[in-house]
């Protein structure tokens, strides 16, 4: 049995949801070339594929998150 979840579990799991998916789609659209900049130069992989790859994860945790309940 899982405990009920309180409506403001909900309305917080939501907008966690929202945010991952809001800060995705900026990875990979208009603030690319902010989250390039926060990439260390020292890691090595190509900057951009670090910042788009981010981005789908994020994107997918917020879907995950908004749309599946449990």
């Amino acid at each position: 049995m899982t405990p009920p979840v309180s409506p403001i579990q909900t309305a917080a799991r939501l907008l966690l949801g929202a945010a991952l998916a809001f800060a995705g789609t900026g990875h990979r659209t208009f603030l690319r070339q902010d989250f390039r900049a926060q990439v260390p130069e020292s890691l090595p992989l190509n900057q951009d594929f670090v910042v788009l790859a981010s981005g789908v994860v994020e994107i997918g945790m917020g879907l995950a998150l908004t749309a599946l309940p449990r």
